[in-house]
């Protein structure tokens, strides 16, 4: 009997062992998936508030104009899509998306700017340069700047 006792108490013991350990993990993982959600939510931010203040500087410009802008290629290791809007809403807004989930975005009102002023339009972020431009018609597009170094 003494030799069962020990050893169902060191299976329980065992089994207490592996159950922490599935414990920490969970935890870990969990926290790791909302520190990154977070992380990548500022990120997208950051990168909002240079295109946006970039796109305000186009539009005051009373000029035909544009500006090649360098952007990061991943946000935290994930590739996002910047669209400017101008369905919808009575003023311009610049959306920026996770690429796998659109759920996951950041939408900046374009100040003092009208969606008469944009044309609708998107790039991925996989660009690494965009182009902010002005027409004659003063309307405001972004797309890929394919040479640019």
């Amino acid at each position: 009997m003494k030799g069962q006792y020990r050893i169902v108490s060191e299976v329980l013991l065992f089994g207490i062992g592996i159950g922490i350990a599935i414990l920490v993990l969970t935890t870990y993982q969990t926290l790791s998936n909302s520190i990154s959600k977070i992380t990548f939510s500022d990120q997208l931010e950051g990168v909002s508030e240079i295109i946006t203040s970039n796109i305000v500087k186009v539009f005051e410009n009373k000029n035909v104009c544009w500006i090649v802008l360098e952007i990061p290629n991943k946000v935290s290791g994930r590739e996002y899509k910047i669209v400017l809007d101008n369905k919808n809403y009575a003023t311009a807004y610049l959306v920026i998306s996770d690429y796998e989930n659109p759920k996951i975005r950041v939408e900046k009102e374009l100040f003092n700017i009208s969606n008469n002023n944009i044309d609708y339009s998107e790039v991925l972020s996989t660009a690494r340069y965009i182009n902010i431009s002005r027409d004659v018609n003063e309307k405001i597009s972004i797309s890929r700047c394919e040479f640019y170094e």
